[in-house]
């Protein structure tokens, strides 16, 4: 069975996301100010897609997981699928 990267389904999100990286710092900071009254609001106001902005703010709310335990989590569960354990979802979210 052919490995699959993990993450590999981000890529479209992260290439239209550096295009409005700087928009979106700047309307969740907006939001968590309370400035706008709404999401679609706030996406006017920067210029940014409703559906962009949508999907930022929701990954800000539930990043549960700093970077350096994130990155330690894909190692662990590469090194299950190396070993031939590929990992079941109750063993990432105890890892978790």
């Amino acid at each position: 069975m052919p490995k699959r990267a993990v993450g590999a389904g981000l890529k479209k999100h992260d290439s239209v996301n550096k295009k409005h990286q700087p928009r979106i710092a700047l309307a969740i900071q907006a939001f968590q100010k309370g400035n706008y009254p709404s999401i679609t609001a706030k996406a006017q106001a920067f210029d940014l897609p409703k559906s962009t902005l949508t999907y930022q703010l929701n990954c800000e709310r539930q990043q549960l997981l700093i970077l350096g335990e994130e990155k330690a989590i894909v190692h662990w569960v590469k090194k299950l699928d190396d070993w031939g354990f590929p990992p079941w979802l109750n063993m990432v979210k105890g890892m978790a």
